[in-house]
Parts: structure tokens; C-alpha cells; sequence
């Protein structure tokens, strides 16, 4: 509780705040248009993001969707892990997504589609632009390599580098 003074009041009164944890959804649109055209937004690769797009596609699927856009314009990036899982619904079992390679041979990683694809031959295109970075650029790089999609857009941030935790 605080005790707050203003100028337009004489005395001072009390204000209690509730601390509360904040959600922040990463797809923030899906919408189907008349056409069949399914379009997605995703901000961020957060934790709970592959399953937040898992569940937007099953929507449009379900809605009539034959085709989509996938816009990750202004993505600033985030988890690698969410953004490998996010390539998943769009590419066959086994195909390579991404590696990362360190100073050290044990730094080198390789990471896989796992399962089926989720839209294995629908039409994609993939919207980007010089604010899409990182784990959006990995997706992007994914779909390219694969000859999965179409991606539209400026040219990408670039980033082509990734942090690790290393406990001490």
C-alpha cells in the first residue's frame, strides 16, 4: 500500500497494489479472409509460442484455411527452441532447421524437425522486414533452405548470433 500525496488534494489517501503476473499472448492475430487465405501474427518466441501457433492453425484448418500468411514482421526474436518447434508445423520429420556452432566443439548444435508437418503442402508466405531478427530470421532461413514458402519482405536484421546460459 502507498500513500500517495497530489496537488490537486489536500491529504494524502492510500493506494494498494496487487502484484500480478502479466501474459503476453505471441500470436496477437489470426483471422481467415473470405478466400480461404488464413493470416497469423506472432510478436515474439516466448515460451508457450509453438503452442500458441499449433492452436491458431488447427483454428484456420478447421475454419476452411487453404493457404496462409505467416507475418513476422517486427519480430525481435526470442527462444530458439519455440522458433525450431514453430518450423516443425510447416516442415517434414528430419529435416535441419538450424545449428549453431561455438568456439568449442561441444558448442556445436544441430536442431531437427521431430514430427509430421502440421501444413505440409498448403501455400505459405512468410512476411518479414528490418525489424524481424533472430529466431524470426531462423524460421525464415528454414523455409528458404526447404523451398517451403515464399518469403516477402525487406531485408532481415541479420543477426546470425545466439546466447547460451552457462552456469557457474
Amino acid at each position: 500500500t502507498l500513500t500517495l500525496k497530489r496537488a490537486d488534494r489536500e491529504t494524502p489517501f492510500p493506494l494498494t497494489i496487487v502484484r500480478e503476473e502479466v501474459h503476453m499472448n505471441s500470436v496477437s492475430l489470426t483471422t481467415l479472409f473470405p478466400d480461404g487465405t488464413g493470416y497469423i501474427k506472432l510478436d515474439r518466441f516466448q515460451q508457450g509460442s509453438s503452442r500458441e501457433m499449433y492452436n491458431a492453425i488447427v483454428d484456420l484448418v478447421d475454419q476452411g484455411m487453404q493457404r496462409l500468411v505467416f507475418d513476422l514482421r517486427n519480430n525481435g526474436g526470442g527462444y530458439l527452441q519455440e522458433a525450431v518447434q514453430i518450423a516443425d508445423l510447416f516442415l517434414p520429420k528430419d529435416r535441419l532447421v538450424v545449428f549453431t556452432a561455438g568456439r568449442a566443439l561441444e558448442d556445436t548444435s544441430k536442431y531437427f524437425t521431430r514430427k509430421d508437418a502440421l501444413l505440409e503442402d498448403e501455400p505459405l508466405i512468410v512476411m518479414v522486414n528490418g525489424r524481424s531478427a533472430s529466431a524470426s530470421e531462423i524460421i525464415v532461413g528454414a523455409i528458404q533452405d526447404w523451398d517451403r514458402g515464399l518469403v516477402l519482405g525487406a531485408t532481415t536484421v541479420g543477426k546470425g548470433s545466439g546466447q547460451q546460459v552457462v552456469p557457474i
